[in-house]
């Protein structure tokens, strides 16, 4: 429709053009003679008759041009306009386009070769890479590079010179192409610094590209290459010492450029790689039986990684049974004072979180092994939440910081889910909160979003730390890497937060962070949850201590031996400690040999086996005794170190009736002892557990009125404060708000306290409206 219309005005353009003067002249000869009429008339139309044609004529080579424009911005570039030959504008524009589709079809055949060049490079590095791990002898593996380079580029010439063991020049090792036999057989040296390229590239350890060789002051004619045009010299490199040089000569001109640096490069850094490959292992043969163990240890790389986690967990477990344990001695001296058992607690509860810390790097391995699996049951969730807050209180008031758990009315006390992975995860984040936040606090809240199929709970951490850059929270929750504020505090894993994410997706959740540097941080994420009642949860009642053994149905107190197998005095102690004090019986051995001669005399009903022992383990010592038929009749509990899971079938296998990781607990010893041989015991009096109460924040209409009554100067530094959650900047307003109004100023210190901000900056927005 568009040409259509543009030829119309083309058409009655040009019919003016030539009209106008036909009418005037035609007005004056009018005067004159009514003869000239019928000759005017004819003038006139055939005046017109040309018009038209011309202008249609232009009109459909205009056309055709702009279909031709059209198919070579469409991309077909094989198109030409046909009226190129034609000597006026509308062949100067033909011409134009056609020579705009020719070098379009130039400049496309150019990076298809281009391409075709890089791919054959590619492929070369890859068939030498593969060359690369099946040889080993570099007799056999510098000649078979450089002939792969030079059969798929065809190049004129191309070597591989190596330092001499002077390190005063490179020597000739394999070459292919023109006068390559004749150069390597005599091998050829060239002093590294002489006037050479190579000689150059030696010396500086620098890539040379001469697309000229007439033209360069370093090049060096050679009788043995007297075609070469161009060349490009490379230093291979070990950890950016040269070793040697890689040479590559074509004879054409411009035949190298820098495109070609970066896959010629890549080829060096295999060749250098290959020749450390040859390196090491000509010096294997000569220690042949590490080799061989290398190997071994190299391709069973999980069965080594399971090892090396099993003994770091034994050695690490170890002296952390002893700490936690004695600690939970310790707590059963009745002299003790309100504030020594609150330092006992302490030690308790921060041995608890470093043995979580150790548990971190475990727990990340199987996680990568993905065999993290979720341990459903029935909990407190109130319970948890108080635990929690006990724990971290002490910490956050040490660096005068505030705490507040504000849990909603709705959230329900008893829950289905893994309390031990929702608990690390908390830990994690509130660990992190207190170690980043300087002033200002830490508020933990907690909703729940009910639904009839999977309803959820709804947790956010917030501080007034730090915060984190924009750029770093890509890498927040990748292991082992830490921001740059984890870098300077020196101090965790790495692995928290990626162990929390992997937690939170087992959980049925997604964890999202918002923060800003030097204003805090916020991290939220939510789990499903399926509801329970309290009688789901009764296993989770307050430890009761033992005390005492019940006495028996006639009165008399029962009798039970037991023996204490471990290499390590501290652990016998310890469970000498415990047992001695509530009646049991009580023996020694320090390793299996000896445990086997006391069990064979004294006969106990329950022996306590460590499995890593010397002089005869604890797997040894097991099935001896169990392959006897008293054995049968002795309880066998195995105690390790060990966090792996494949531990406890191993144990079991060697005859064990049960299995208790270390460092092991006062609560699990009596409760083993009682499900193996019936044991009743009598607990000390506790006081019954106190619910945690959830902290509410209320105000009314009557506060924001009352701060309506404020002067403006409070109102806005108040706002200002809350807007960037400065604690101290808020509560010092609020005193000075405390002599007006003390009412209201104990409502904003509420709000303060429990970081409810958003809350503050409503009714404030609320008082400036009234």
């Amino acid at each position: 429709m568009q040409t259509h219309t543009l030829r119309f005005r083309l058409y009655l353009w040009l019919s003016l053009l030539t009209t106008v003067p036909a009418v005037t002249v035609m007005v004056l000869v009018g005067r004159e003679s009514v003869r000239f009429w019928p000759l005017l008339v004819f003038i006139v139309g055939i005046t017109l008759i040309l018009a038209f044609l011309g202008a249609y004529l232009l009109a459909k080579s205009i056309e055709r041009l702009t279909h031709t424009a059209r198919a070579i911005v469409a991309g077909d570039f094989s198109v030409r306009a046909e009226e190129a030959d034609r000597e006026d504008e509308i062949g100067e524009l033909a011409r134009g386009l056609n020579e705009i589709a020719h070098q379009q079809i130039e400049s496309i055949q150019w990076l298809e070769q281009r391409v075709q060049d890089r791919t054959a490079q590619l492929l070369t590095t890859a068939e030498v890479s593969r060359k690369i791990a099946a040889l080993r002898d570099s007799d056999e593996l510098i000649p078979l590079i450089v002939n792969i380079i030079h059969e798929r580029f065809g190049f004129y010439f191309v070597g591989i010179l190596l330092k001499d063991e002077l390190n005063q020049a490179v020597v000739m090792k394999a070459a292919a192409g023109h006068a390559s036999t004749t150069r390597v057989l005599q091998q050829e040296q060239l002093e590294i610094g002489s006037r050479s390229i190579i000689g150059w590239v030696a010396a500086n350890n620098q890539v040379r590209i001469v697309k000229d060789v007439n033209t360069d002051p370093y090049f060096k004619p050679n009788p043995l290459l007297p075609d070469t045009r161009s060349e490009i010299a490379i230093p291979l490199r070990r950890q950016d010492t040269l070793i040697g040089v890689l040479d590559i000569q074509a004879n054409s001109y411009g035949e190298f450029d820098d495109g070609d640096v970066q896959s010629l490069q890549g080829l060096a850094d295999l060749i250098t790689i290959a020749l450390d490959n040859a390196r090491l292992f000509e010096q294997s043969k000569e220690y042949a039986r590490d080799m061989a163990q290398a190997r071994e240890i190299a391709e069973d790389a999980s069965r080594s990684k399971t090892q090396f986690l099993a003994n770091m967990s034994h050695e690490l477990r170890t002296p952390m049974n002893a700490i936690i344990g004695f600690s939970q001695v310790m707590q059963r001296d009745p002299t003790l004072t309100v504030k020594q058992r609150e330092y006992l607690d302490i030690i308790s509860r921060n041995s608890d979180h470093l043995l979580d810390l150790i548990n971190d790097v475990l727990e990340m391995s199987k996680i990568e092994a993905g065999r993290t699996k979720l341990n459903e049951t029935a909990f407190d969730l109130h319970h948890l939440l108080n635990d929690l807050r006990d724990l971290f209180q002490l910490r956050a008031e040490a660096k005068n910081l505030q705490m507040h758990f504000g849990v909603a009315g709705d959230v329900p006390r008893y829950v289905f889910g893994d309390d031990g992975k929702l608990r690390q995860v908390l830990i994690n984040l509130l660990g992190n909160a207190i170690k980043f936040t300087h002033t200002g606090g830490i508020s933990v809240r907690v909703g729940y979003e009910e639904a009839e199929i999977a309803p959820r709970l709804h947790f956010a951490v917030e501080d007034t730390g730090e915060g984190i850059a924009e750029n770093e929270l890509e890498k927040l929750f990748q292991p082992f890497i830490q921001t740059a504020s984890g870098e300077r505090s020196q101090e965790g894993t790495g692995l928290g937060l990626a162990i929390s994410r992997q937690f939170i997706h087992l959980l049925g959740g997604e964890i999202s962070v918002q923060s800003n540097l030097q204003r805090g941080t916020v991290i939220q994420f939510d789990i499903q949850v399926v509801l329970a009642t309290e009688k789901d949860v009764k296993q989770n009642l307050p430890f009761r201590r033992v005390v005492g053994l019940a006495p028996e149905a006639d009165g008399s107190l029962p009798n039970y031996r037991m023996l204490v197998v471990d290499d390590r005095e501290t652990n016998r102690l310890l469970l000498r400690e415990w047992l001695e004090a509530v009646g049991f019986e009580v023996s020694e051995a320090e390793n299996g040999r000896e445990a086997l001669q006391i069990w064979e005399e004294w006969q106990p009903q329950l022996v306590w086996m460590d499995m890593r022992m010397p002089v005869m383990d604890g797997y040894e010592t097991t099935r001896l005794i169990k392959s006897t038929v008293k054995g049968q009749a002795t309880a066998v509990i195995a105690l390790t170190a060990s966090a792996l899971e494949h531990e406890r079938s191993l144990v079991l296998s060697a005859g064990c009736d049960d299995f208790v990781r270390k460092p092991v607990r006062e609560a699990v010893v009596f409760e083993k002892i009682a499900e193996h041989l019936g044991v009743s015991y009598i607990y000390e009096d506790i006081e019954p557990f106190e619910e945690p109460q959830t902290e509410e924040v209320t105000a009314d209409g009557q506060t924001s009125i009352a701060l309506a009554n404020l002067p403006q100067e409070w109102l806005s530094r108040l706002q200002q404060a809350a807007e960037h959650i400065d604690i101290d900047s808020a509560n010092h307003i609020i005193d000075q708000i405390k002599g007006q109004d003390a009412e209201l100023a104990s409502v904003l210190h509420s709000l303060v306290i429990s970081f409810r901000f958003d809350m503050l900056q409503a009714l404030l927005h609320e008082a400036q409206n009234e």
